[in-house]
């Protein structure tokens, strides 16, 4: 489904220092690499754009090559979804993204991510559930699974601590 608030209807070229990296974006470079990629790219120039939101912050890097590679209402796949830049991408340009992730750190945040970009809940489709009130019954479960665990014992020899 693409969104109707997708703002990228111009082409602008931007210096490298007004980008702001996505801040919750789990996976990161360290400083060397960060210095790497920004001189590669002052070196070669950027062959494949990037989308911006209004205050830079980098939302989509996959635009291009899903373009290149499949055509409206297509699916892509992604083995490795990450914070979902792919899902966003495939959001922006009628296309369905099937995708794998392990990491339920992951999942939750490509998620989240999806739903702030098109202001939609994201819902099971097994039972119709929001991913909200799925997250909220997973946190009264832990609490509840906490609250209610039998003390652990002592192992033999270890001294009370007071």
């Amino acid at each position: 489904m693409t969104t109707s608030q997708w703002p990228a209807d111009k082409v602008e070229r931007w210096p490298l220092d007004r980008l702001v990296p996505y801040a919750r974006n789990a996976r990161t470079h360290d400083e060397n690499q960060v210095a790497q990629i920004a001189a590669s790219i002052r070196e070669w120039g950027w062959t494949n754009p990037v989308f911006v939101d209004e205050q830079g912050t980098i939302i989509a890097g996959m635009r291009r090559p899903l373009l290149n590679n499949s055509d409206r209402g297509q699916a892509v796949y992604d083995p490795f979804l990450g914070s979902g830049t792919t899902l966003i991408a495939a959001e922006t340009i009628g296309r369905v993204c099937l995708a794998v992730e392990l990491s339920p750190l992951y999942v939750d945040v490509a998620v989240r991510r999806w739903q702030a970009f098109t202001g939609l809940p994201a819902t099971l489709l097994a039972d119709g559930r929001t991913f909200d009130a799925v997250a909220e019954e997973r946190v009264r479960k832990v609490i509840s699974e906490q609250h209610n665990a039998e003390p652990q014992p002592r192992p033999r020899g270890a001294k009370e601590k007071t």
